[in-house]
């Protein structure tokens, strides 16, 4: 169990809570620690819990800077009942006087008026808010009922109200309650907190067993098994067996980061192995530039004119290669849009060419030409059968038919070849046909 004191004094909060936590074997009690923080701060509220030390715990690690009065209340509720249903039947519990407890009280300025919020088990954890007056002194845990009088004679004796809490606990100090108090002050504005050490006169041995989730004193050292900051470098973040949640992280000044949303920026990294889905890859942000995202693949030139593009938003556009000229109309595009193995080259205006004369360029195989064919250069190498062209059969062989039924006259003059001795001769004569 735990004590909480609390004052409203003068426009300020005081709220008192001390950190004793034993373990009991037998008829024999065993001190666990002295310092845990039963009374913590989220935000401008003192939340102090007490009951079972493990529901005490889960809720502390629920409860953010952020929640509101509801919040806290769910939280409370399904904490005790969750720990309620797996423990109900042990024989541990079972024997407690009040059976398996929790409390929980919110110290709080809603709008700059003082609230003093109870949520207890036996209620369901209904939520009944006073609005404390001067000097109105309250008390909640074990033995408040017999230190509030106490404490309340000393004040009005005229002991310091602060001095007057340290010895009204000393009186009462036992098995749960001693150890450190924590004391905080705090109004709209301001808050502080302080510790001093419970005069308390027994001794008890110390528990040699499991320890503690928690150990932490008020100079911010701590032992923890599990963390959740609320204000801090890490701020309302959860760490569990590896996994961060709602954490920010800043590397590098600004090279590596990560937002409380998940968005992740990172300059010069190197990425092997995995998937990326869903994002925009590109090697700059404007100008000359690849892009890569949902939309498909996309160049563009200086004038950020997009050149050449793969497009997935249908399946003709993710069979084809497009390019644009450099004011964006279409200059054409490579596709296989056909299921028959094809490849076509498709443009207005082709131009397939070489820079290097020694390597010119080569058709293998058979190729058909659907239109006219303009040779501008000379043409060596060429091999073609008489029957590859269209029409160049017939015309050799009526060539060679006029040949063959060709005859003409030929008339030539008396001579003697420059010889007197020889018969002048000469006349006209017809020319034979080939066989």
């Amino acid at each position: 169990m735990s004590l909480c004191v609390s004052a409203f004094i003068e426009g300020s909060f005081y709220v008192w809570a001390d950190g004793r936590v034993c373990a009991q074997a037998g008829e024999t009690n065993y001190l666990v620690t002295d310092e845990y923080m039963k009374a913590r701060v989220f935000g401008k509220r003192v939340v102090f819990a007490t009951g079972m030390l493990e529901i005490a715990e889960s809720v502390f690690g629920m409860i953010r800077e952020d929640s509101s009065i509801e919040d806290i209340q769910r939280v409370a509720r399904e904490c005790y009942l969750t720990f309620k249903a797996a423990n109900e039947n042990d024989p541990l519990y079972q024997v407690l006087e009040h059976g398996i407890e929790l409390g929980v009280i919110v110290h709080e300025f809603e709008e700059g008026v003082p609230r003093y919020i109870q949520m207890v088990y036996d209620t369901n954890f209904d939520i009944r808010v006073t609005q404390p007056s001067n000097l109105d002194f309250f008390s909640f845990g074990a033995h408040s009922d017999d230190i509030l009088p106490i404490l309340i004679a000393k004040v009005n004796a005229g002991i310091e109200v602060s001095s007057a809490v340290e010895q009204s606990y000393a009186e009462i100090a036992d098995a749960s309650v001693g150890g450190m108090l924590l004391g905080f002050r705090f109004n709209s504005d301001n808050l502080a907190h302080s510790s001093v050490w419970i005069n308390d006169k027994t001794a008890y041995p110390v528990w040699k067993g499991e320890r503690l989730p928690c150990l932490a004193d008020m100079q911010g050292n701590a032992v923890m098994n599990k963390l959740t900051a609320n204000s801090a470098q890490i701020n309302s973040s959860d760490f569990n067996n590896g996994a961060i949640v709602g954490s920010s992280i800043n590397v590098g000044n600004g090279k590596f980061k990560v937002d409380t949303s998940g968005n992740m920026y990172t300059e010069g990294s190197t990425t092997v192995g995995g998937t990326i889905t869903g994002s925009l890859i590109r090697t700059a942000a404007s100008g000359r530039r690849v892009e890569l995202d949902t939309q498909g693949l996309r160049s563009y030139d200086a004038a950020g004119v997009n050149r050449i593009r793969i497009n997935t938003g249908s399946d003709n556009g993710i069979a084809a290669i497009s390019f644009y000229g450099s004011g964006g109309a279409s200059a054409g595009e490579i596709n296989s849009y056909q299921n028959s193995g094809g490849l076509s080259i498709i443009s207005s205006d082709v131009f397939i060419g070489s820079n290097n004369t020694g390597n010119p360029i080569r058709l293998q195989g058979a190729v058909t030409i659907d239109g006219n064919v303009e040779f501008r250069r000379e043409v060596t190498g060429l091999k073609l059968n008489i029957g590859s062209v269209t029409g160049l059969q017939t015309q050799l062989d009526a060539i060679w038919t006029k040949l063959n039924n060709h005859t003409h006259d030929i008339t030539l003059p008396t001579h003697n070849h420059g010889n007197s001795a020889n018969q002048n001769w000469g006349g006209t004569f017809t020319t034979s046909r080939s066989a």
